[in-house]
């Protein structure tokens, strides 16, 4: 057997509630699937062998690979999978035996049982492991013990009970409470029968990773994330992960870097979406995970985002799309694009230097801290850039009719796509004062061509492409509180 190291506290009661104390001193563990309780020896645990062993079928020890490889890219530990032989025992090794009424496993211990699990074998219950489904989750929990987590609800000496805020399975799956508030006596878990987490949940992967570090390789190039509306199923770059066993999505998504995306652009449901560390997006209510099965109690959201690792922002998500329907999607501190898509939105940039597009639809853009560009799109939008020196752009003159709530002449910009305006524009024109642009009370062109008029009364830009000819002007927006608006203020692209 490997080393064992004994396990510092953690400062935060929230991942210290997980930590049992032990934690293996190697990062690269081997496991197996024993095919005989001879390679158990005579003395080992509790004599699990010796009670109705059984070899795991191959959908178990499919589900293992799968949820070792979902350890292995959240924490920097490796598994390689051996063949057990008499002379040749895993670190890591994986049966049934009808001792546990329904599973156990052993933490790190340089004793031989240390890191194995044990699933109940007459019953059935671990037959078949389907994702979102209990055997699942069993799966990852027992391994969380074989790699030194405790159950939350549980004290051991310097490691303390978890809070109660975040003693559940919509936090961890070590959890033995269905939802926050739970018991943890008599009854068990209360999930509908497909309502269990599909992954290491967010204090799951916190306390791996304050054991064995963060893995920052996987998924560390540029990564789009996607899920089916009809399936619960998981994309990642257009692969898609295996669909769970139903309609329900209920995990927590790790990126170890690049400029990532959550594209939701399939939904017509109303998307509430945050990309900040910790925080919940929910796709739509049907695939909420019901934790109570009389459905009083459902899951916090869909797709809970990582917490950071000592405050390494490398696994923030950057961008995010929605769908068809009236969507509310916020950032982070990172640089963020947020595209609403079709639907009457509402998009908040946070911190960042990001870029907020509402597309079809009369959206909300709330830019907040940070240098932001904000494009309402088709429709009567409301922007507000926030601090900063922010950006207003119009891509065309009938994109709608915007009302602009914090323009400061002093720092921002209203930026105007010359392609799209037509009238003599082009690219880098510098317009001055009288010549391009006119501002004051009821004002109009002086020239036959593309002028702006900026109404200071009514704080309404216009545009009128042909100037002293038939057209009429076009209102592209208003700046409320009849903000100052200078002829250097509109930037020409």
């Amino acid at each position: 057997m490997p080393a064992v190291t004994a396990t510092r506290p953690n400062e935060d009661p929230r991942v210290n509630g997980l930590l049992s104390g032990a934690e293996w001193s190697t990062r690269d563990l081997t496991f197996s699937f024993p095919q005989s309780a001879v390679s158990y020896g005579s003395r080992y645990g509790d004599g699990e062998p010796q009670y109705g062993f059984e070899a795991f079928n191959p959908a178990q020890k499919a589900a293992i690979r799968d949820v070792l490889a979902g350890y292995s890219a959240v924490c920097d530990v490796s598994f390689t999978e051996i063949g057990e032989t008499l002379s040749r025992q895993a670190d890591l090794r994986f049966a049934e035996s009808d001792l546990p009424s329904t599973a156990w496993s052993y933490l790190p211990t340089s004793l031989p049982e240390g890191g194995d699990a044990w699933f109940n074998n007459s019953r059935g219950i671990f037959d078949q492991p389907l994702k979102g489904e209990y055997a699942y989750v069993a799966l990852i929990h027992e391994i969380g013990h074989g790699l030194g987590l405790k159950h939350p609800h549980e004290a051991s000496g310097r490691f303390g009970a978890m809070p109660t805020s975040v003693d559940s399975g919509e936090y961890t799956v070590m959890s033995y409470r269905s939802y926050t508030g739970a018991s943890t006596s008599g009854g068990g878990y209360t999930n509908e029968p497909s309502g269990f987490a599909q992954s290491l949940m967010m204090y799951d992967i916190a306390a791996l990773q304050a054991l064995y570090g963060a893995n920052y390789d996987s998924n560390g190039a540029n990564t789009s994330y996607r899920w089916s509306p009809t399936s619960g199923e998981m994309f990642i770059d257009g692969k898609g992960e295996g669909a769970p066993s139903a309609n329900r999505i209920f995990l927590t998504i790790w990126d170890g870097g690049g400029v990532d995306s959550y594209d939701f652009s399939a939904y017509s449901s109303d998307l509430r979406i945050s990309l900040a560390a910790g925080a919940w997006s929910t796709t739509k209510s049907a695939q909420l995970a019901e934790l109570h099965f009389d459905g009083s109690e459902q899951a916090a959201g869909n797709i809970a985002n990582a917490l950071l690792h000592d405050g390494d922002r490398r696994s923030l998500i950057e961008n995010a799309e929605g769908g068809s329907g009236d969507d509310t999607i916020s950032g982070n501190t990172g640089r963020n694009t947020l595209s609403g898509g079709m639907g009457h939105d509402r998009l908040v940039g946070l911190g960042g230097q990001d870029r907020l597009h509402g597309g079809r639809g009369s959206d909300t853009l709330l830019g907040r801290a940070g240098d932001d560009f904000l494009l309402g799109g088709g429709g009567k939008d409301s922007l507000r850039g926030g601090a900063g020196e922010d950006s207003f752009v119009f891509e065309s003159a009938d994109q709608g009719f915007d009302r602009i709530s914090s323009f400061n002449s002093a720092n921002d910009t209203i930026r105007i796509d010359a392609s799209g305006f037509g009238g003599g524009l082009a690219a880098a024109d510098k317009l001055v004062a009288g010549e391009g642009f006119i501002a004051g009370a009821d004002p109009v062109a002086t020239e036959a061509e593309g002028t702006f008029l900026y109404d200071r009364g009514g704080g309404i830009l216009s545009w009128d492409p042909d100037g002293t000819g038939a057209g009429d002007a076009v209102a592209i927006a208003r700046l409320a509180g009849h903000a100052a608006l200078n002829a250097g203020d509109i930037l020409i692209v």
